[in-house]
Formats: structure tokens, sequence, C-alpha cells
């Protein structure tokens, strides 16, 4: 198992996962791709997604300063978690 404060990789996930289900983990791949998939066109589409047990996604801008060209700017991102339910 891991230990905390750290990065947990995706096939320590995609193992975990399947050691705990009756799922290989070809088909945990599968599964995690195709909800990565549909996950990023809602979130694209403005959509905010809930995942219980996990939190609520939703694409944000983040506005930032930038002391190179010493202007302000806004960089968007894919998806933040704003509320984590425990």
């Amino acid at each position: 198992m891991a230990s905390h404060h750290q990065t947990v990789e995706l096939d320590l996930i995609i193992k975990e996962v399947s050691l705990q289900s009756s799922l290989s983990e070809g088909t945990v791949v599968n599964v995690m791709s195709g909800l990565a998939e549909v996950i990023g066109r809602h979130l694209r589409c403005g959509d905010k997604v809930r995942l219980p047990g996990l939190g609520m996604l939703k694409q944000a801008e983040v506005r930032a300063f930038c002391p190179c060209l010493k202007k302000r700017g806004t960089k968007r991102i894919d998806f933040q978690i704003f509320v984590v339910y425990l």
C-alpha cells in the first residue's frame, strides 16, 4: 500500500482496483480511460462533474502574473477539484 504524502501513480491505482475487484488490470485500464474521456468531454463543455467519495470537478481559469513579461494573463487548466467529500 502507498504511504501518505506521496504522489500515487496510475499504475498503482490500477493494480489496487484490480486486487479489490473481480476486474483484470486490462479491464480497469479500459474503464479508467473511458471515464477520463467522458469526464474530460463534460469539463470542456463547461459542465461540473460530481464523483461521490472524491469530489466535484470543474474547469477553471487561473489568473497569474508573469514576472518575466511584467503582465497579467489567464491560463486555462483542464480541471480542478473544488470540493472533496470524505
